[in-house]
């Protein structure tokens, strides 16, 4: 019989995109009362830009100070001068003139970056109604969604899985849903219909490296990160995420399972079709974090052993396509990952000789990687079982 598992025993900690670990909020999952299998989540962070030489002289002077604000914290007088800013933006007759081909971008911008003071500031509410504003803007300025730009339609999508969080922090149940299905589907029929928008499922912190004029011109805002998060594995997570805090986990597994094979079609090996190993790791991401819902949501162990095992598995073999020193960061921690949760559902079977070497392999690889935070979590894990905390290579 597997032992009683006691909440205080167990942590949960997230892997953001940029490869860096940090600890979860303590209502991210549970596992059986405690926080349990390791779930990749999206890390909000700042890079912060001051030159305002490329917005025009209409718009230079109040975006300068808004910035300036913000940097000094005065958050009132920011939102003052990101009003501003965004006021005459949107009044312009001829945006396109004035701002260039990408004035939907800049405009949806600077009511991002003062949706982003707004939170810092405790004004939710507020926030919300413009972020609610921004996302309108962009779909009222085109005849149809179709019609977005790539870069308008990751736009339009990281907004609506904003909107998502901030209802949710709101306690709007029904507008958190509707907006966390709105980025979900948007997200679908992107890959789905657009070979120029593949990109929303692949975004990383390595598109910062190519930029070009407007990219530059939105950095000047100080924009938050989470505008180039928007990913198909955040959407997904998200959604998935909401549907388990409400006892609903069963609807989440189909977007998991879509979400899945759209990275890793099933009929790729018989169609001839090349999967990357960045969509098979992304893909396993996936499936290591449907193995976490399915225990978070009392369903059988088993079947989140399958899916854990499956990730484990895709991963390998993704990595030896690609030779030692290219591989790629985000693979290894899927692997870790991978490795701990299988480690965790042995514990909680009471296979304690398994879940030793699971978690003996997950501090091995955690230390070849560099990755602190899993040679901590796999130290505590071999302690509380009484295992050697020596390193085992995977």
């Amino acid at each position: 019989m597997a032992p009683k598992i006691n909440s205080s025993h167990f942590s949960c900690f997230c892997i953001g995109t940029a490869g860096k670990a940090v600890v979860c909020p303590t209502n991210w999952r549970t596992f059986h009362g405690a926080d349990g299998l390791w779930a990749w989540s999206y890390v909000l962070r700042y890079e912060f830009y001051t030159s305002m030489t490329v917005w025009p002289k209409e718009l230079r002077p109040d975006l300068r100070a808004a910035v300036k604000a913000k940097h000094q914290n005065d958050l009132d007088l920011s939102e003052k001068y990101f009003r501003t800013a965004w006021g005459k933006a949107a009044a312009l007759s001829d945006p396109e003139a004035v701002l260039g081909s990408n004035h939907l971008l800049k405009t949806s911008g600077i009511a991002v970056a003062l949706g982003d003071v707004l939170e810092q500031n405790n004004k939710l509410a507020d926030a919300y109604n413009v972020y609610c504003a921004a996302y309108e803007a962009l779909h009222r300025s085109k005849l149809s969604e179709e019609k977005l730009e790539p870069s308008e339609m990751k736009r339009s999508i990281g907004i609506a899985l904003k909107l998502g969080e901030i209802a949710g922090r709101l306690r709007r149940d029904d507008d958190e849903e509707a907006w966390l299905v709105c980025s979900f589907e948007e997200t679908l029929k992107a890959i789905r219909g657009d070979a120029a928008l593949a990109g929303v499922s692949t975004i990383s912190s390595r598109t910062g490296d190519i930029r070009d004029d407007g990219q530059i011109a939105l950095d000047d805002l100080d924009l938050p990160e989470w505008l180039n998060k928007a990913e198909l594995g955040a959407v997904t997570e998200r959604l998935g995420e909401f549907y388990a805090r409400k006892g609903n986990a069963e609807y989440a597994v189909p977007l998991y399972l879509q979400a899945i094979s759209l990275l890793i079609p099933p009929t790729a090996k018989e169609d001839g079709t090349s999967v990357t190993p960045e969509n098979r790791c992304r893909g396993a991401m996936l499936m290591n974090n449907l193995a976490s819902l399915l225990v978070s949501s009392n369903a059988s162990v088993p079947q989140a052993r399958a899916w854990a095992a499956k990730a484990f598995e895709v991963t390998l073999k993704a990595r030896k396509d690609v030779p030692g020193e290219e591989r790629l960061l985000e693979c290894e921690h899927v692997l870790v990952a991978a490795l701990f949760n299988l480690g965790m559902l042995d514990e909680m079977e009471g296979k304690l000789d398994e879940a030793k070497d699971r978690y003996s392999s997950a501090l091995g690889h955690s230390r070849g990687i560099g990755m602190k935070e899993g040679v901590k979590e796999a130290q505590l894990a071999l302690r509380r079982i009484g295992g050697s905390t020596t390193s085992k290579k995977s």
